[in-house]
């Protein structure tokens, strides 16, 4: 019984965060990615900041699956040079978010 009620309760979380994702334009696997950026600062400013590039780094990763005609929640790029520039915006992001938590 304990196992079903874990299940049950994380499906549930995941259509509520799904539903958010939805709402904002991200896939499933955005937000939680933006959800673990933003964790990670220390104070509101940050997290609004960490929260700002979260959601840029997810606009750029779905336009980059539109121009490739590949699925937004897949982690596959139609070619090298999608593959390329999805890399470099990640890192770009994790730089950033490093200057935040310090």
């Amino acid at each position: 019984m304990g196992l079903d009620l874990r299940e049950d309760v994380s499906r549930r979380i995941d259509a509520a965060l799904e539903g958010m994702a939805i709402e904002r334009g991200m896939t499933l696997a955005d937000l939680k990615a933006a959800a673990r950026i933003v964790a990670m600062a220390p104070t509101e400013l940050g997290q609004a900041q960490a929260q700002a590039l979260a959601e840029i780094q997810a606009m750029f990763l779905a336009v980059l699956h539109e121009m490739g005609g590949t699925d937004p929640d897949g982690d596959r790029f139609a070619t090298r040079d999608l593959a390329l520039a999805a890399t470099n915006m990640q890192q770009a992001v994790m730089w950033a978010v490093e200057h935040i938590t310090r």
